[in-house]
């Protein structure tokens, strides 16, 4: 009986080394956050309301790439810590602030967030709602920064959204103190 168990634990053994000694190991999983320098917040003249975004980037998650050939995959090793709206969204939040009675409302639409390979850019495409009672806008923004990498690199494909989403900041501001320019008086 013990020749029998010995035989089985010896087999075994032999079963799992190979292995250890030919099985790869997966590559490591990054995951990147939009948070680039801590820019400082815009100071608008008017108080501003974030509403909910969307995502209809066809982006989650991992990171969207647009290949050469046309074909659109996802990375599985290299992430966003957050969905591409949330994290837009709170990106948004921490640069664009300001204080008034009546504050905007905005809402947003993301088209684009992705990693063009073919021209070697961070593409991002959002389009806003601001509202302010009865009155609406319609606003677009669109970033694409070129990624310091070849070949492709995600920490500089992140770099280069985040820059992408500073951008996207500076222009909804502008777009926002041209809409609360135009109010009409009470």
């Amino acid at each position: 009986m013990k020749k029998i168990l010995l035989f089985v634990f010896f087999c075994g053994i032999l079963l799992t080394v190979p292995g250890c000694f030919f099985g790869g190991s997966a590559p490591e999983t990054l995951v990147f956050d939009l948070a680039g320098k801590a820019g400082k917040k815009m100071d608008l003249p008017c108080g501003v309301h974030f509403l909910f975004f969307r995502n209809l980037s066809g982006s989650d998650r991992r990171f969207l790439l647009r290949m050469p050939d046309g074909r659109v995959i996802s990375d599985e090793f290299s992430r966003w810590l957050l969905d591409p709206e949330l994290m837009l969204e709170r990106f948004l939040r921490d640069r664009i602030g300001g204080e008034g009675p009546s504050p905007v409302r905005i809402r947003g639409v993301i088209t684009r967030f992705e990693m063009d390979l073919k021209r070697n850019k961070a593409l991002l495409a959002a389009d806003f709602e601001l509202r302010d009672g009865d009155r609406t806008a319609q606003v677009s923004c669109l970033s694409e920064k070129d990624i310091k990498a070849d070949p492709f690199d995600a920490a500089a494909a992140a770099k280069a959204m985040g820059l992408c989403a500073e951008e996207a900041a500076s222009r909804l501001g502008g777009h926002i103190c041209a809409f609360a320019a135009k109010k009409p008086q009470e």
